[in-house]
């Protein structure tokens, strides 16, 4: 189009313009701002210039939402997301007089998540009457086991959640065919925003009965390396051991 523009007044306006390919390539310069060479505009052509005005703002906002668009498609928040670890079991011990069931996760990557948010969601099947079923969301209470209420993924975290009187696993703590008969499935759910895109992450992972490991505690994986740091062992991340072993053995 501006190339059209620049053919209508190119004898007067524009210098070595003689057919369209290069009224084209003129264009192109002007769009690029790569500079003009043998080919340059007449400064005393008011639409020519009117028209160069144009085609720069035009090509600025051009190259601003294709960016927006690339920036987007290799920051999205799904890949994002899977870097957020999650344990592939999840543990039921017991913790100071009380029961605690127990997921780990992690942050693989260096750089944080703000504002990060961690819910744990109960779904069991419920008798409507007769053959009529339904499923009912739950959220439970957790915390981090070692920053309590906060929530810092710098290193892998574990959260829990107890199971008190008010819990609503009461009933299932030592009862696993139960679990199994009201079809309980764990969601948690992760949120957040990314430190260095600002985007929104969202990741999630699902524990069946079958899942959960009774009376075992995570291994611990924290060590302290060669230079003083503190290093993750990434291959016992979804490690458990037996809590009474461990206890007797001081694993």
């Amino acid at each position: 189009v501006f190339a059209c523009l620049y053919m209508i007044q190119s004898k007067h306006c524009v210098s070595n313009v003689q057919k369209f390919s290069h009224a084209l390539w003129f264009s192109v310069h002007t769009a690029a701002t790569i500079g003009y060479g043998h080919q340059s505009p007449d400064p005393d052509c008011m639409f020519v210039n009117l028209v160069i005005l144009w085609e720069v703002l035009a090509a600025a906002l051009l190259q601003a939402a294709l960016f927006g668009l690339v920036f987007a498609r290799f920051a999205t928040p799904s890949t994002r997301g899977s870097t957020i670890h999650f344990s592939s079991v999840m543990v039921l011990q017991e913790h100071a007089e009380s029961q605690v069931i127990a997921c780990r996760i992690a942050n693989l990557r260096h750089h944080q998540v703000l504002r990060p948010r961690v819910t744990m969601l109960m779904i069991r099947k419920v008798c409507l009457g007769g053959n009529e079923t339904d499923y009912v969301y739950t959220e439970l209470k957790i915390r981090n086991s070692t920053l309590g209420d906060a929530i810092w993924l710098g290193l892998p975290s574990t959260f829990v959640h107890v199971i008190d009187d008010d819990s609503p696993l009461k009933a299932y703590s030592m009862n696993p065919s139960a679990m199994e008969k009201d079809e309980l499935e764990f969601v948690i759910l992760f949120d957040g925003i990314d430190e260095m895109t600002s985007t929104t992450l969202q990741a999630r992972h699902s524990y069946f009965p079958e899942d959960i490991r009774w009376n075992h505690r995570f291994m611990g994986i924290l060590h302290r390396g060669p230079t003083g740091a503190i290093t993750v062992d990434w291959e016992h991340f979804h490690s458990v051991v037996d809590q009474e072993l461990a206890t007797y053995y001081r694993v």
